[in-house]
């Protein structure tokens, strides 16, 4: 018999669709208009550096990461200590708000510097929402599979610390109980408000999707039954199936 087993179901749905940072950096470029602010917010796991050399081809006058506004890598593992612990396995999960991250100081001279500029301001990086209104926001997302695969291969930093060079297991105890909590409170927030949602899951193939395209994916999966794409693990001498 013929096997019906689908290994990589899926939605269909209509809308906006640009690929290729050609395609996509155009659509970003005929939404701002005169003094804009462009907001690129991040979920961890994207490929930080790339991707903002990508964005910051836009025209711009003023570019400011929010890597930069963050509180120093001490004062996160401290802030983040007890939700992580030091147990091997276990910890707590955390009810940290991404505001916390970052340095008020910091950031209140970033919005200062945004309101006075003339120009393209681009915002890129965690939590570029929280550096003020933007007149187009982009929320660059990022799957739990794809960031353990980046975890294993140490090609991805955690949230406000730099932490590839630890364990999988390590990596990947911060991920859960810490920093895709307190990411995804973040998120949640934005469904409303992000303008695109851009997938680069695939570096060689990025996509871009509108808020219109992205709340007809979410009302069409959520009203009927669906199942997510499948994984399987293979260990060394046993067979996966």
């Amino acid at each position: 018999m013929k096997s019906n087993y689908d290994k990589f179901p899926s939605v269909s749905i209509e809308g906006a669709l640009w690929e290729g940072w050609g395609a996509i950096l155009s659509a970003l470029s005929d939404a701002l208009q005169g003094n804009a602010v462009l907001a690129v917010d991040c979920y961890p796991g994207v490929w930080y550096a790339p991707l903002k050399r990508e964005i910051t081809n836009l025209p711009h006058a003023l570019c400011i990461d929010t890597a930069d506004l963050m509180k120093s890598e001490p004062e996160i593992l401290r802030m983040t200590a007890d939700f992580v612990t030091e147990d091997a396995l276990f910890g707590y999960m955390s009810n940290l708000e991404l505001q916390r991250y970052f340095d008020p100081e910091k950031l209140q001279a970033a919005r200062d510097r945004i309101n006075a500029h003339t120009g393209t301001a681009i915002v890129f990086g965690y939590g570029a929402a929280l550096a003020g209104p933007a007149n187009v926001l982009v929320y660059a997302d990022m799957p739990r599979w794809e960031i353990q695969l980046r975890m294993r291969k140490h090609l991805v930093d955690g949230l406000g610390v730099q932490n590839r060079h630890e364990p999988f297991s390590l990596q990947y105890k911060r991920g859960l109980f810490n920093d895709w909590r307190v990411c995804d409170k973040h998120k949640r927030t934005l469904y409303e408000k992000a303008d695109f949602w851009l997938d680069t899951t695939l570096p060689d193939s990025p996509r871009l999707i509108d808020q219109a395209t992205f709340h007809a994916g979410l009302n069409k999966t959520a009203s009927m039954p669906f199942r997510v794409t499948p994984f399987l693990i293979r260990r060394p001498g046993v067979a996966s199936g």
